[in-house]
């Protein structure tokens, strides 16, 4: 038994500057700060685990706006580590919690286009792109369970499960009063290992995933007037088998799933 205080100051700024009727930029920074959790703080055999609390300093600028039909927004961030908890992989505990300094830059993007109405139907799309060109550890990180450091890691390298673009596509219609959609979601490479390992191992633990390409697509009815809605949606719609983690293992991707529910507004 025993306790454990954690206290912090987060001070944080923003601002917004209204450049026109439809168009704002934006901006913020603040310092991110999050104790460690209690899985984290207790291992298997029940005893307490040095770890410390997470802090970063967090910087984003971003515009948005609305050109008549078309809307957007843009952000870029930076986000300054002093100390990170992370993880590879932990299957059988070979590669136990690590902290150090870390790293990431990069940027967002959503876009929104309405369509005309063409009578039967009015479409519209949409994008999510993300763009994470830096998620690197800035130091060699520490096992928290030891102090040692881990093997492989190194300042420069990436981060693993930190994948370097990320993209949602949607493109729908309104027909009436049914909602129809089909969406593409991509997620990129990505390194599981702190070492940045490319092979696979035979165990399944470390190996960099590859790419995957998902589509999910969506069938919603709200009848005009009324309180309750309809919905169809299918996950992975063409049973796409992928992995999705290996942090334990081999984790596969889940398969196609289709949701049936109904909703109702009180």
């Amino acid at each position: 038994g025993g306790d454990t205080t954690d206290s912090a100051w987060i001070p944080g700024l923003g601002a917004i500057w209204e450049i026109d009727g439809n168009h704002r930029l934006y901006g913020g920074i603040h310092r991110g700060f999050a104790p460690p959790r209690v899985e984290d703080l207790i291992d298997n055999t029940g005893v307490a685990v040095d770890v410390d609390a997470e802090k970063s300093r967090n910087i984003e600028l971003g515009l948005r706006g609305q050109l008549g039909r078309f809307s957007y927004d843009l952000t870029g961030f930076d986000a300054d580590f002093s100390n990170q908890v992370a993880v590879g992989s932990i299957a059988g505990g070979s590669t136990p919690l690590a902290q150090g300094e870390t790293r990431y830059r990069g940027m967002e993007l959503a876009l929104r286009h309405e369509g005309y109405d063409a009578g039967f139907a009015r479409p519209y799309a949409s994008a999510a792109l993300t763009w994470l060109p830096v998620a690197e550890q800035s130091t060699t990180l520490i096992a928290v369970s030891n102090g040692v450091a881990i093997a492989g890691s190194g300042a420069g390298k990436r981060l693993p499960y930190a994948p370097e673009f990320g993209a949602t596509l949607r493109f729908g219609a309104y027909i009436g009063d049914f909602d129809v959609s089909v969406e593409g979601v991509f997620v990129g490479d990505q390194y599981t290992d702190f070492a940045n390992t490319v092979a696979a191992s035979a165990n399944g633990q470390i190996g960099r995933i590859g790419s995957t390409t998902l589509t999910n697509m969506a069938f919603n009815w709200q009848p005009a007037d009324q309180r309750f809605g309809v919905f169809v949606a299918v996950k992975n719609a063409f049973d796409r088998q992928y992995i999705a983690d290996r942090t334990r293992g081999i984790l596969p991707g889940m398969g196609r799933q289709t949701l049936v529910g109904i909703e109702l507004d009180y």
